[in-house]
Parts: C-alpha cells; structure tokens; sequence
C-alpha cells in the first residue's frame, strides 16, 4: 500500500514515543558526570496495530488497522467497546515534601559559573533547571488529566509504560513535517501571569520590551533557522510568525515559528537529527551547552527536555519538546524546569523562574508556592 497517499490524517499508524534528552548522546560526543538515577531508557517507541485519530476541527474520528487480514474482524469489537466506554475517575495521591534536585544556594552558584563562561567567550547562553520530587501512588493517567485541566498546551501527551509514565502539558513543538513541509516553533522569554487583566497586560508588555529577553529570543530563532538549513532548501527556510505572545495558565511566553522545505534526498530521521535537542532548551552553541550541563546538573535529564511524539507511515512526524512535563516511575513523581542563563542574568530572577514555570504542576500534586515560601524551603 501506498501510505504517502493517505493525507487526510497527520497520523496514520507507524511508531510513537519519546527520545530523551540524553539520546543527543548518539548524535555528539558528549562527557559523562551526572548520575542517571532514574535508569529510564533513552528511547522507548511502540508500533500501535489499532490508530483512532480524532480531528478536534471537523470532529471526524480516523480508525487504522494494521493487522493480519484474519485479525481485523476481532478489531472492530475492540473499537466499539473503546469507544463506549464509561470513563472511570481513577484515584491517585501525592504525599511528602517537594525536594529538589539542588540546594539553592547551588543553584545560584552555577549560574555565576555559566555567567563565566559566557564572558569567556565560551557560550551566548545555557538552558539551566532543576528537579522536584514526590511520593505518588495511583493512578497516572488521573494525574494527567488533572494537569490538563490545569495547563492545556497545544502539544499535550500522555504515554504510559508497564513500569513508567509520562504526563506532558508542553507548550513547545520540536519539529514537524508534513508533506515535505517542515517547521519548528521555539519558546523563549517568559513571564509570570498577573493576578488580574491589567496585570497581566503589564507583564505582558513588559515582557516584549525586555532587551535581555528579546536578544535572547532572536538568538534562539537563529539558532533553529540554522539548523532546518541544514536539511531544507536554503531559500525556503523563513520566520513565518515572530515574536507573538502565548499566554497559559500560569506564564506568558514569547514564541515564534520557523519553516521550510525538505531537501528531495532527505527524510523524517534528517530532520529529527538536525533539529534534536531543542536549542531553546540547551542554549547556543548547543554542544557546548549541552557539555556544560552535564558539568552542572547533578543529575541526568532523562526523558526532560527531550522528545515525544510519532513517525507516521505517511512519512510526516511531528514531536513536541518534553516541558511541563511530569515523569512517573517507581512510587515517585519528577517536575523539572529551567532558566536560560546568559551575561546579565540575575541568579535571583532565574531560580524563580523556574519555580513560575513548575507552578501549574505542583498545583496539579495540590501544591502551589509563593515566593517566600519556597525561600523558607530551599534554606
């Protein structure tokens, strides 16, 4: 069968999954000093024989069998018992103190030593974050959709393992490609929403007049630009929106998208190549960012700052960057965010901003924190 055809669905079967952020491992020679604690693997990917695609703009729901031809009869009693049934409120619950990864006063310390680095010369700017932690018992998916409720983002997932979860709210897409049409939408700048409309128009202004931020944020642009080059038609790579603001339920982001299309003798996997990881969440250079890291993060990233999403049979894929994003595994729940540190970084400033970031998901464990509340914990 000619799957290249069937265009009517994005996705149309093929594998789904995730790549961690430590699978840029086997695209740079990377060191190797923080501890893999988590022991999750660095891709994990499954081949679906039953694709229901549900169009949430014509409400048109795609059924893809890929099946033995004896075994599709025994599909069609699995779609209809799918699709009736109930939905069951699962239970789950979420106990203990929020720790971190890294003390505080750590934290501040690494981002004078990245400010070094960057006045060295050695770096622009290093995507730096740290990891919250949990007891969780229950189940995963009731977590999911409550981080739903909370944080809808345009690249939402959920992937359940037999021994671990996934429960991303993203807001940010890797990259995608659709029919030879590639393009990739980077987040940089943030701010935290206001307490009321006026507030938040404030910070959202105050947001988009930010020289550091928005320096920032053109650098990063830049930065995916340069790497869609590599696979894309020179004359065809181009910033189609920059610089909008996306608000969500608890930060205000700046965003921009940026396309072109595929060289002929290139594929999904060059693409994906060129593309992973996700500079805004590395930094620029990216491996040199990434070697930096590695230095400075206690602990490895696992499936953080990495990848999930399909390769259609059709050839188009699409992945979103694995932010906002809770990992489930062994008793435990896992919240990591981070900060883009660059030469007049504020340490102060960048620890909560990843606090501002993690917001919408400790409210999903029932927690939210203030300011000085956190103070008083990271003491």
């Amino acid at each position: 069968r000619d799957f290249e055809k069937l265009d009517f669905s994005p996705y149309i079967g093929g594998p789904i999954g995730y790549i961690a952020y430590d699978g840029g491992r086997y695209i740079e020679d990377l060191p190797s000093f923080a501890v893999d604690d988590l022991k999750l693997p660095d891709f994990y990917f499954i081949k679906p024989t039953l694709v229901l695609a549900h169009n949430l703009e014509t409400k048109e729901l795609f059924v893809f069998l890929h099946r033995q031809g004896s075994e599709n009869p025994l599909a069609f009693d699995e779609i209809k018992n799918c699709l009736e049934k109930k939905d069951v409120l699962e239970q789950y619950k979420v106990t203990g103190s929020v720790r971190s990864n890294l003390e505080k006063k750590y934290f501040l310390k690494a981002v004078s030593r990245i400010r070094e680095r960057i006045y060295a010369g050695d770096v622009y700017q290093v995507n730096f974050s740290q990891r919250f932690v949990r007891n969780f018992r229950g189940e995963s998916l009731a977590l999911y959709k409550r981080l739903r409720e909370l944080n809808p983002g345009p690249f939402c997932a959920y992937l359940k393992a037999s021994d671990f979860s996934l429960l991303s709210s993203s807001p940010e897409r890797l990259v995608s490609l659709n029919n030879k049409g590639a393009q990739t939408r980077p987040i940089a700048g943030t701010r935290r929403r206001g307490k009321d409309e006026m507030e938040d128009d404030f910070l959202s202004g105050n947001l988009l007049l930010d020289d550091k931020e928005r320096a920032e944020h053109i650098m990063l642009v830049d930065l995916e630009r340069n790497d869609l080059g590599k696979v894309c038609r020179y004359d065809s790579v181009k910033v189609d929106e920059l610089m909008i603001l996306e608000k969500y339920s608890h930060v205000i982001h700046i965003v921009s998208n940026v396309c072109g299309e595929l060289y002929k003798r290139k594929d999904a996997f060059d693409l994906l190549k060129a593309l992973f990881p996700g500079g805004t969440i590395t930094g620029c250079p990216k491996v040199s960012c990434m070697e930096i890291i590695e230095e400075l993060e206690p602990t490895r990233r696992g499936p953080y700052t990495g990848s999930l999403g399909y390769f259609s049979y059709n050839g188009n894929i699409d992945f979103n960057i694995l932010i906002r994003t809770i990992v489930e595994v062994a008793g435990k729940v896992y919240i990591q965010a981070g900060a883009g540190i660059v030469a007049d970084s504020k340490p102060e400033r960048e620890y909560f901003e990843t606090i501002s970031k993690a917001q919408a998901l400790f409210k999903s464990w029932g927690r939210t924190f203030k300011e000085e509340q956190w103070e008083k914990m990271s003491t």
